[in-house]
């Protein structure tokens, strides 16, 4: 990882590992029902072999699970004119209406289907094109031909290292995980090394692309493009998520994966937070003992914690578990502990019959209105 300018940039291996990430974060997202896709946009000059990477990640689960049925599919959006080439409206006369078809080989309308389909060089494209592929990533549809459940859309872009592009919108900015390759990104040389000597390249192609580096062009300046917003932030937390259950490391990866969501600066930010809400006191030890149990100095890390103990007592009757969460949440700051009783009276409004809450809501009734 490496900072470029505005932004972060990885190698070829770390890309992929980040669409498999991200590929983890959109089932999480479909899975919990929360509206956003993770679906990865390549950002690099030419030669950085974006439409390989992607194709690798879908290679290497072809041969992880060779009856699965992963497929690759491509939309080479610089070749389009209009629209009109992503698909096109036919007249049923029969049944008085218009249906609208797409390629045959595209993945819609086969409710089997699994795989990657990647949208070549956005960027390069009209507008009316990136639209209408921006809305095929999103939606998963296109005037009612749905792909299939188990397709994660992606693209490949040139960014602001090429001026022949076309600048994309905030719509659609917002909507994707923008991770910049750089072929002098730390440990590039490496993952090309290993890389070559996997598919047979030769000693000398190898050997020069170690202690050579300075032939090769120069990193690309990119701006950056995500934007934090609650779109945003909600798609890093589905990849923050995905993080801590997939089987590859993801350390020298997640922030860059973040940074692709909501920016550089407001992703070490989010990453700071985490780490307080980590390092917060096991919310079960806060309730067995709340006259013991360390009370965090950090008002992110109490925050969180006062929402784990909300949570940790859901909707119990037993009086010593609603007494001891009373007692701990009564040492917060008192606009914390405002938020943790409301919280948990909100799912069970026994926490009220606690004498503790009781004497604390007579103290604070103004923080409660």
């Amino acid at each position: 990882m490496n900072t470029n300018k505005q932004v972060l940039t990885v190698n070829t291996e770390q890309a992929r590992r980040i669409i498999a990430l991200c590929w983890k974060a959109q089932g999480i997202a479909r899975k919990s029902g929360i509206p956003v896709t993770t679906g990865v946009a390549l950002v690099g000059p030419t030669g950085t072999a974006k439409s390989s990477i992607v194709k690798e990640v879908v290679a290497e689960l072809q041969e992880k699970h060779p009856t699965a049925g992963f497929s690759y599919w491509m939309a080479s959006l610089a070749l389009m004119l209009d629209s009109g080439d992503l698909g096109c409206p036919v007249p049923d006369t029969k049944a008085g209406i218009m249906r609208y078809f797409t390629a045959g080989h595209w993945p819609f309308g086969k409710a089997d289907a699994k795989g990657i389909f990647c949208f070549e060089e956005l960027d390069r494209c009209p507008v009316e094109i990136q639209r209408g592929a921006a809305h095929i990533m999103l939606e998963g549809e296109l005037h009612g031909q749905q792909l299939g459940g188990g397709v994660y859309c992606c693209a490949t872009m040139n960014g602001t290292s090429d001026i022949a592009t076309e600048e994309l919108s905030e719509h659609i900015r917002t909507r994707m995980v923008t991770i910049f390759l750089d072929r002098n990104a730390p440990g590039a040389a490496d993952a090309y090394d290993k890389w070559a000597e996997d598919r047979g390249l030769s000693i000398t192609r190898r050997a020069f692309n170690r202690y050579n580096r300075d032939a090769l062009a120069a990193s690309a300046e990119f701006a950056e493009m995500a934007v934090c917003n609650d779109r945003t932030l909600d798609m890093a937390d589905c990849i923050l998520q995905a993080s801590r259950s997939v089987q590859f490391p993801t350390d020298d990866i997640l922030m860059p994966a973040i940074a692709g969501c909501i920016g550089v600066g407001p992703a070490a930010r989010y990453m700071a937070t985490d780490k307080l809400v980590n390092e917060a006191p096991d919310p079960e030890d806060c309730i067995s003992d709340p006259d013991g149990s360390p009370i965090p100095e950090n008002v992110s890390t109490a925050y969180a914690l006062a929402l784990a103990i909300a949570g940790a007592v859901g909707n119990t009757a037993d009086r010593n578990r609603l007494d001891g969460a009373a007692k701990y949440v009564a040492r917060l700051q008192p606009a914390l502990a405002a938020v943790a009783f409301k919280t948990v009276s909100d799912k069970n409004p026994r926490i009220w019959t606690v004498k503790t809450a009781l004497d604390w809501q007579n103290d604070h009734k103004a923080l409660l209105l």
